[in-house]
């Protein structure tokens, strides 16, 4: 019997159950509160998508052996830390200097992610404390990328009123890489019990400390695209309605979507590069749409959560996290050089 092509290193189109997997691995709420080893367990999945926990892990196998996963990494609720999430998009001038500028970016402290779209584009996740200091960090960032006109979007997470002890944060530096590691020896290696880390893991899991991140490699993929659709519509009655037609029109194409106040992004699969031109026509057309950009994604640079484990180990038991906003803004604007 014929190999299967996935097994020679070649990462075929997600299917449609790929997609639906995705998409749970991707729920935020699945990944987070009430799940005591912040990882949604397979039983679990497999129920919801009505197959056997057998084809769920030979999926996940498939991903990591063609090298569309690259791993796991247990991310931090930026709330814990009183810090808010940013989404930058921007261009880079000229495109020749991009790589350059990526290396820049990546060195900054509140840069958490880099997306690479082809062409000129860039997308950058930063967390600041105030938007007053986001805005000081984006500043720096455009004149990087020689750019004046950027799209940027708030994300909302869920808010997190937790003091974490020493311990908490030792737990978490030790799952944070591979979170599914098994608690033993998480124990083993921060000196504690497997009932003590597993009790910890529980009490953190509820209180929405942190949440599984998909660690992903789209140059694997063969004979597809991603993208990201950026959406923004005139308010939030509008926004309903915008997305209920593009859950519609596009269901069979997206892997997963953040809605905001104002904003929805959307990760797509394409087949082709047509796709492109015709969903940008396509939205940008649509009644209650102020604007939209769709950009062909090339490569994620994760730059991981330590940092932010390393803040929260200094702060340790004195940290004290007040309630932020819930709410999600964007603004096009643009930047002084």
């Amino acid at each position: 019997m014929a190999e299967p092509e996935w097994s020679r290193g070649r990462m075929l189109p997600l299917d449609r159950l790929d997609i639906l997997l995705a998409r749970e691995i991707a729920d935020l709420d699945a990944n987070s509160a009430g799940d005591p080893s912040f990882r949604k367990p397979i039983h679990s999945i497999a129920k919801k998508l009505g197959v056997d926990e057998n084809t769920i892990r030979s999926r996940m196998e498939r991903w990591r052996k063609t090298g569309y996963l690259r791993g796991w990494w247990l991310g931090i609720n930026p709330t814990l830390l009183g810090l808010q999430m940013f989404q930058v998009w921007l261009d880079v001038h000229p495109d020749s200097l991009k790589s350059k500028a990526i290396k820049k970016i990546g060195a900054l402290n509140e840069v958490g992610s880099i997306k690479d779209y082809f062409g000129d584009s860039l997308s950058v996740s930063l967390y600041c404390q105030t938007e007053s200091e986001f805005k000081i960090t984006l500043n720096s960032i455009s004149r990087i990328c020689n750019s004046e006109k950027v799209n940027w979007i708030r994300s909302s997470f869920p808010n997190c009123q937790i003091s974490l002890s020493d311990i908490d944060w030792k737990i978490i530096a030790s799952l944070q890489s591979n979170p599914w590691k098994s608690f033993t020896t998480a124990g083993k290696e921060v000196g504690v019990s497997t009932r003590t880390v597993s009790r910890r893991v529980l009490k953190m899991a509820k209180s929405n400390t942190a949440f599984l991140l998909v660690d992903i490699n789209p140059k694997a993929m063969k004979g597809a695209i991603f993208a990201d659709l950026l959406v923004f519509y005139e308010n939030l009655d509008a926004g309903r309605k915008v997305v209920e037609r593009a859950i519609k029109r596009l269901d069979e194409m997206i892997i997963f979507r953040e809605p905001g106040a104002n904003h929805c992004v959307f990760a797509l699969q394409l087949e082709n590069i047509s796709n492109v031109k015709e969903i940008l026509h396509w939205i940008r057309n649509e009644p209650g749409v102020s604007e939209a950009r769709l950009d062909i994604l090339e490569d994620i640079i994760l730059l991981r959560d330590a940092r932010r484990v390393k803040l929260g180990m200094e702060l340790k038991q004195d940290m004290v996290v007040q309630p932020n906003n819930r709410g999600s803004s964007r603004s096009t604007i643009r930047t002084s050089h």
